[in-house]
């Protein structure tokens, strides 16, 4: 996000207000996914498993002129999609203006696919890695096989720092994005130090959500802070940012007064891989209505959307996913 429209953002959550329409639509372009990471609500949620339509996501963005970022991300693995590269292609051609940008897990990301993703003017892509695996790739005891995050390979990890290599003369760039779980704080700094060595832009910590799984735990808050100040010095010393939502800063925490509204649902939406339109992933129960019989425009500016923007705390419970503060695990 570029210093102007972190400027706009904050002025309008600070007046407690949102956008006149959403200019960042997240898509599920599929549910499916390669991996069956315990933190992953793609693994206990239960849904049919499917991509969307080819028809249903051009009719998405037919609707969405004013969308200044396309997230292909959901409850999956995006590049599982039977046609990914053809999302992009429309993407491309019906909605030119718009950034693209994806998160993956890195293993199918190869060097041919990488090549097309960046022929077609991806924005940015992020790379959800939470452990480092251990010499010779075999699953150390207590470690891999018993962790929430994601299954640690070597294949992926060279895939992102391929990636890395690849995206050099673009615009693309190129995020880590960590959870922090209860015993992985060695593996974000070996992470760090690989995301220095691939040359990407940026690590990104993240808060592992337990509101809707019990038997997950995480660090509490006054460790996830001393987890948070010591990989920011590590990346400092490597030279690479690091940065976490949940660490809020004078400015995000007037903006969200408190943690009453959340950072991200004043200009977004997230759209599953059914049609159905949300304010997030969390929240895909909560549909303001299908794009098979509304627009996003007609959708945002319901009853539905209105309501929740004016009473987020009702709907969105115990979720702390980008708030200051935590709830405690439901456990």
């Amino acid at each position: 996000m570029e210093l102007a429209e972190k400027a706009v953002k904050f002025l309008r959550l600070a007046s407690r207000s949102r956008a006149a329409l959403p200019t960042e639509i997240q898509v599920e372009v599929t549910n499916r996914c390669n991996l069956t990471c315990p933190m992953c609500p793609h693994t206990f949620g239960g849904l049919p498993l499917t991509d969307m339509p080819l028809g249903r996501f051009e009719r998405i963005l037919g609707q969405v002129p004013f969308a200044r970022d396309i997230i292909l991300t959901g409850w999956g693995e995006p590049l599982y999609h039977a046609d990914f590269l053809g999302l992009m292609d429309r993407c491309r051609s019906l909605r030119p203006q718009a950034r693209i940008r994806f998160t993956t897990n890195g293993y199918l990301l190869n060097e041919e696919r990488a090549k097309e993703v960046l022929a077609r003017g991806v924005s940015r892509v992020a790379f959800s890695f939470d452990e480092v695996p251990p010499e010779g790739g075999a699953v150390a005891a207590g470690g891999a096989a018993e962790t929430a995050g994601h299954l640690p390979s070597r294949a992926a990890l060279a895939n992102a720092e391929r990636f890395c290599a690849l995206r050099k003369g673009t615009d693309c760039r190129v995020h880590y994005q960590v959870a922090m779980l209860e015993h992985n704080e060695a593996s974000i700094l070996a992470l760090v130090a690989h995301a220095a060595r691939a040359g990407a832009d940026a690590v990104a910590l993240m808060r592992m959500e337990t509101w809707n799984q019990p038997d997950l735990r995480r660090p509490d808050l006054v460790r996830e802070r001393a987890i948070i100040a010591r990989v920011r010095a590590e990346g400092a010393a490597r030279g690479v940012p690091v940065y976490c939502l949940n660490d809020h800063t004078w400015a995000m925490r007037v903006a969200t007064h408190d943690d009453e509204i959340c950072l991200k649902t004043d200009a977004s939406v997230y759209i599953t891989v059914d049609g159905e339109v949300t304010p997030c992933c969390n929240l895909r129960k909560l549909s303001g209505g299908s794009v098979e019989a509304s627009t996003v425009e007609e959708i945002w500016n319901g009853e539905a959307f209105r309501r929740f923007f004016t009473d987020q705390r009702t709907a969105c419970g115990s979720c702390d996913a980008l708030q200051a503060r935590q709830f405690p695990s439901p456990r």
